[in-house]
């Protein structure tokens, strides 16, 4: 362990994850026809059954308009523009049939229909993004199914406001084994984008993004939900989640508390993806002090993606943030960490870049974890020595899903020296493209380990490799590259982006780099969303 270099940054789990996503139970009512969805608006919400739909006042529960018609399934219920728009079917009967109906909120009359009449499922849900309506139609496995179709023909469709198709999706295969024999029951819109899909009757609710290519949804994560499937919708005055459970007949509304490490975990394991990733080495150090909270609180408000930080142990073995072994450059005192208490530690005041002392102090390992936590991927250097009590911190403020290491080594070595933590942790060799043997390092660990990234060091553009990062993530693996000095990158670094970023980010881009550190995280932000290469 001793001989390698650590990097903590994500633990990433094959297929959909459960995240520090959780949802926090605000009110709860009880409602008898609470059978089959739930919609909400600034003061009411609608309980809807199969052919019944109940209008409640938030304040109380209590009970102000009813609706009941000749209708077979009411599915979902979404509120748009002071109307409630409500999927319909003949379920269970086949062929399936299904029905767009439309309710004034005011006084739940009935004021318009669309009929899709046998379509391409049974019509669960809608809901409407920018110009354009998503409505999803699913296929069972039970006494419902059709023609031998299962849940794997569930659809989502974009339509236009006329509901004429214009794209469709389908949902992975990990889901439709999930769901079985049943299918997706709700859906709506996420906040920023990505849809939230309800099962049938399990206690848990799907984060999906729209792929970048192909027909499949991405799922992102699981969160565990205090409602039973069903129809769920976003009360769009306050973005409050409502749904159901329609075993104990009760209505549910939550605060939807969203982690942002999975969709960053998405992201990194997406090595084809065009979006770059951004890591800000020692934090936002150009507004704050290096390694201080502010300069992590700084690059999470910026949309930094990953932040990199260095990790000392004190003289009580506590662990600290600190790049250098004393404090003499970036505190108010002197003398080698190894040598300090925490105590005596934390008396001191952090230096920012120009030397002038700050009203900030030197932060825990733990204390930087919680900040990070469900915001940013962190990264951890210099702490080889005792990656064994990092690991106990990782475990203690439930981060280990945002680490991995990194080692300048030979496979071999990885795998004798970080047997116990390789099935919980990523590794990411760096590898020197001027060394002779850096194609056969880069080939042996593909084939191996399938590591998330390679950090690639050049310091002339002579290297053959330079022109291979198109394969390497062809074959799996995202390219991290450091423009913090010249000695790393040929000269392609940030003090020269500043006056020409396109030379310097966009030749790294061009060759292939999906992963930046950087000393100038604001301005490589700004010039990658310039480019729809980072959101």
């Amino acid at each position: 362990m001793r001989a390698i270099l650590i990097l903590i940054t994500t633990l990433c789990l094959a297929g959909a994850v459960f995240s520090q996503s959780k949802a926090t139970e605000l009110n709860r009512y009880q409602a008898p026809n609470a059978t089959q969805a739930v919609a909400a608006d600034h003061a009411h919400f609608y309980t809807i059954s199969n052919s019944k739909i109940v209008k409640r006042k938030k304040s109380s529960g209590e009970v102000v308009a009813e609706w009941s018609g000749d209708l077979k399934h009411l599915n979902s219920g979404i509120i748009l523009d002071g109307k409630l728009y409500c999927a319909n079917t003949n379920y269970p009967e086949l062929p399936m049939a299904s029905s767009l109906e439309i309710f004034d909120t005011a006084s739940l009359q009935h004021i318009g229909s669309h009929s899709f009449g046998v379509y391409i499922g049974s019509f669960t849900w809608i809901d409407k993004w920018e110009d354009d309506f998503y409505l999803m139609f699913v296929h069972y496995e039970n006494y419902a199914q059709e023609r031998d179709k299962g849940v794997a023909y569930t659809t989502l469709i974009r339509t236009d406001d006329q509901f004429r198709r214009k794209a469709g999706w389908t949902i992975p295969k990990a889901l439709v084994d999930t769901l079985k024999p049943t299918s997706v029951s709700g859906g709506t819109f996420l906040e920023d984008g990505k849809l939230l899909l309800s099962p049938h009757h399990f206690e848990e609710v799907y984060v999906f993004d729209f792929p970048e290519m192909g027909y499949e949804l991405e799922w992102v994560e699981t969160i565990p939900v205090p409602f039973q499937g069903q129809g769920l919708a976003i009360d769009q005055t306050d973005g409050t989640l409502w749904g159901i459970h329609r075993k104990n007949r009760a209505v549910i509304q939550v605060q939807l508390e969203r982690s942002n490490i999975p969709v960053l975990l998405k992201k990194l394991k997406a090595p084809q993806s065009k979006e770059v990733i951004v890591i800000a080495h020692r934090g936002d150090w150009r507004n704050a002090p290096e390694n201080s909270i502010q300069a992590i609180e700084n690059s999470i408000e910026m949309g930094v993606d990953m932040v990199e930080i260095d990790v000392r142990k004190t003289k009580d073995g506590q662990l600290v943030l600190m790049h250098d072994e004393t404090v003499d450059r970036t505190t108010t005192g002197k003398g080698k960490v190894a040598d300090l208490t925490l105590a005596e530690l934390q008396k001191l005041y952090l230096r920012n870049g120009a030397n002038h002392p700050t009203h900030h102090r030197i932060p825990t390992l733990e204390e930087a974890m919680l900040v990070a936590k469900g915001k940013i991927l962190m990264n951890l250097d210099k702490c080889y020595d005792y990656f064994d009590e990092v690991f106990e911190v990782l475990e203690k403020t439930a981060t280990l899903d945002h680490v991995v290491m990194k080692g300048k080594v030979p496979l071999a070595q990885v795998q004798q020296a970080f047997g116990d933590y390789l099935d919980k942790v990523l590794f990411m060799p760096i590898v020197d493209l001027n060394a002779p043997d850096a194609k056969q390092i880069i080939d042996e660990y593909q084939a191996e380990l399938q590591p998330v990234a390679f950090e690639l060091i050049f310091n002339d553009e002579s290297a053959p490799l330079l022109n291979a990062f198109q394969q390497i993530r062809k074959n799996g693996a995202r390219v991290w590259v450091n423009t913090l000095w010249e000695s790393l990158n040929a000269g392609y670094e940030d003090d020269m982006a500043v006056e020409n970023p396109d030379a310097v980010y966009g030749w790294l881009i061009h060759k292939g780099v999906t992963m930046v550190q950087t000393d100038r995280p604001e301005l490589l932000l700004a010039y990658l969303r310039s480019r729809g290469l980072h959101d």
